[in-house]
């Protein structure tokens, strides 16, 4: 059958869109259901009631398992369709991990496609330029027909484009380790506060040396000249300048909207990527009193993830700057950022305030938030509802997922990056009239969002620790009927492959879900396959780092059968549940404690580091 007569045959763009159109009245129809609490048991009182929600479950439960089936993935929801055992929280659990686990075959799936149906087993050791390698510059499926208007509509995946990693040029080492963070940062305007002298020598030091981890050589140069951490240079740069700002009169009071002006695309050699093209729109902020920024990220290709790029708009004009070719250089612009008399208005600031202090060393005092204004509002918090409410512009997400990493930059994503900030300042003019105007409590209101984007701007970037989300899920869905022994053969066995895992994604600076996915991980772990095939079989497609290091894996698998209580001293007891929730402490136990107390692998660094000394003295 040729591709024409199968696209006369199905009409996948139809389907989609059927499919979606009925999404909107689920949602309201669910969202009109009483909620759980003493509405839902109020209405439970009554057989009718009982009898619908009974029968509607199990239907639901029963049509999500089919789909599940048809998708080759093992779930629950008939089983509990057919007994009538809900379990909510198992459900969910299993629900998010099916998604996770056809999401993460898709994007396997799209990386096989991207290397022409070959598994990327030739690619060069981390020491050297990596280029991923792709049979096209673009795919345009069969499916990207026409719009609404009738004119080519083309969805190009540039994350299929030929792509050279970027952590190759940077002039600093990607710092891995599990050591904690110290801020990247050594010269500090707009100071209440004087910047630590430890902490501006350390960062002043890097590069200098081999070892990638700030930390570590801090550790290493404490233990020989014996003197204590100082634990100063892990806090907060800013901590002082954000709790004592408080937001200008005007910045605070009712003003009439500046309306933006037309959106006029930048041309892809107006990109700035150049140092003294920067200091050119740093000075051009530093007249500005308010400016929008977001940034594009990438972290599947990356341990802890990659700023690619970086929007900024004033009253007059749009920016973009490359984040990848000005990494190290982009520490100016706090001159701007921590400025208290200048806002910064982003939108779901949270990620954005942690990937500039881990790439850049930036900071941000007087942030207005959109997101949290839309949630003080009581209105959608999304990005696109505002476009959609307040400027009449719907949002374009054809790149939604693009791979930020490719260069160079084309027109079209410039313009999808722009159209991020470009009508935030009207936006924040006018959502800060509206929560003036909710009555006598508005102000009030104003200042309660300026609070909630003040504790946004206080959290520090530190590294992630998932083990527990791992163990979580092996024990929401181990097998009912297994022993205890199998089950600790089991545990062992996820323990060691999450280490492998994380050392290899740590090593070659991949995430921990391309290097091999947690749903896979866990299905290793489950089945505790007894041949390197087994292990192969378990993985649709086959990871690269598992077809490289297959034997390894089989190895840590068959020592986790036959000696799971060695693995498990081997690889650390403390990865266990109990030993995550005993060094979980509260947020006001996190302010109070010095840091790095209370973290197992606190104690690890300075064992390294202290041996590291001794084999350095010998």
């Amino acid at each position: 059958m040729s591709q024409d007569e199968s696209n006369e045959k199905f009409d996948v763009e139809g389907f989609v869109k059927k499919v979606l159109m009925t999404i909107p009245p689920m949602v309201k129809a669910s969202n009109r259901l009483p909620k759980e609490g003493d509405d839902y048991e109020f209405y439970r009182t009554y057989e009718s009631f009982g009898q619908f929600i009974g029968s509607s479950s199990s239907q639901i439960l029963a049509t999500i398992g089919t789909l599940l089936k048809n998708q080759g993935l093992k779930e629950s929801f008939s089983k509990a369709a057919s007994l009538g055992e809900i379990d909510v929280e198992e459900l969910t659990d299993s629900l998010i991990a099916c998604n996770d686990g056809i999401l993460e075959r898709a994007m396997t799936t799209l990386e096989h496609l991207n290397n022409g149906g070959k598994d990327d087993a030739k690619t060069l050791p981390s020491t050297e330029p990596v280029v991923e390698q792709a049979s096209r510059p673009a795919i345009v499926s069969s499916w990207n027909k026409t719009d609404r208007f009738g004119k080519e509509k083309k969805y190009k995946l540039y994350h299929k484009s030929a792509i050279e990693r970027p952590q190759i040029h940077f002039k600093e080492k990607i710092d891995n380790s599990c050591a904690p963070f110290i801020p990247k940062i050594f010269v500090k305007p707009n100071a209440l506060r004087p910047l630590s002298k430890t902490l501006k020598e350390i960062n002043l030091k890097q590069g200098k040396n081999n070892d990638p981890s700030l930390a570590i050589s801090n550790l290493i140069s404490s233990a020989r000249h014996a003197r204590p951490v100082d634990h100063e240079i892990y806090e907060h740069p800013y901590q002082t300048e954000i709790e004592n700002f408080q937001p200008q009169e005007c910045q605070v009071s009712k003003t009439d909207p500046i309306m933006y002006k037309p959106l006029e695309t930048l041309a892809v050699n107006e990109v700035v990527d150049k140092v003294e093209d920067l200091r050119t729109v740093l000075e051009e902020l530093k007249e500005a009193k308010e400016i929008a920024i977001d940034l594009e990220h990438h972290s599947y290709r990356s341990f802890l993830g990659i700023t690619c790029l970086m929007q900024i708009s004033t009253r007059e004009k749009d920016y973009i700057v490359d984040t990848l070719k000005l990494r190290e250089e982009l520490y100016i612009l706090n001159e701007v950022f921590t400025d208290p008399k200048i806002i910064k208005v982003l939108h779901g600031s949270g990620q954005d305030v942690m990937w500039l202090q881990r790439d850049h060393g930036l900071y941000l005092v007087n942030m207005f938030d959109t997101g949290e204004a839309a949630r003080a509002l009581e209105i959608g918090r999304s990005l696109k509802f505002l476009l959609q409410r307040y400027c009449n512009v719907e949002a374009n997400k054809e790149h939604q997922t693009a791979d930020w990493r490719v260069r160079p930059l084309d027109e079209e994503l410039i313009n999808y990056a722009q159209s991020d900030t470009h009508y935030l300042l009207y936006i924040h003019d006018v959502m800060k009239n509206e929560l003036l105007a909710t009555g006598p409590g508005g102000y009030q209101l104003l200042k309660s969002v300026f609070n909630h984007c003040k504790e946004m701007c206080l959290q520090r970037f530190k590294k992630p620790a998932n083990f527990d989300k791992l163990e979580k899920i092996f024990f929401r869905r181990k097998p009912r009927n297994s022993t205890r022994s199998e089950i600790r053969q089991q545990l062992a066995a996820l323990k060691a492959l999450y280490s492998w895992r994380d050392s290899i994604a740590r090593r070659e600076d991949e995430s921990p879900g391309y290097v091999l996915t947690n749903h896979m991980l866990v299905q290793m772990a489950k089945q505790l396959p007894r041949d390197r095939q087994g292990v192969l079989a378990i993985c649709h497609p086959v990871p690269l780092f598992v077809r490289q290091q297959q034997r390894e894996i089989h190895g840590l698998l068959i020592e986790a059968i036959e000696n799971p209580v060695a693995v498990e001293k081997r690889f650390g007891s403390e990865m266990g549940p109990r030993k995550f929730s005993r060094h979980k402490a509260t947020e006001t136990q996190q302010k109070a404690a010095p840091i790095g107390q209370g973290v197992p692998q606190w104690q690890e660094m300075l064992a390294v580091a202290r041996r590291r000394l001794e084999n350095k003295n010998n």
